[in-house]
């Protein structure tokens, strides 16, 4: 996908990985559980916040996720 290659390209993904950097996290306003499924291709693993005010249902993502 396009717009995953211009947040973290694949190449940048397997360079950070190598540092042994294990916990990459973005800083996210509002609802952007159709996000997640993009961030996760490029490694990023942790969403902070999760803004529950703008709609996102933290148990059904997190379960959505783990599947």
């Amino acid at each position: 996908m396009i717009l995953e290659h211009q947040i973290c390209p694949p190449c940048q993904s397997q360079n950070i990985h190598s540092q042994s950097i294990d916990i990459i996290g973005v800083d996210s306003d509002g609802n952007v559980e159709e996000l997640i499924p993009l961030w996760l291709e490029v490694s990023i693993n942790l969403v902070y916040p999760m803004e529950v005010q703008a709609g996102i249902d933290v148990v059904h993502t997190a379960q959505k996720i783990r599947t």
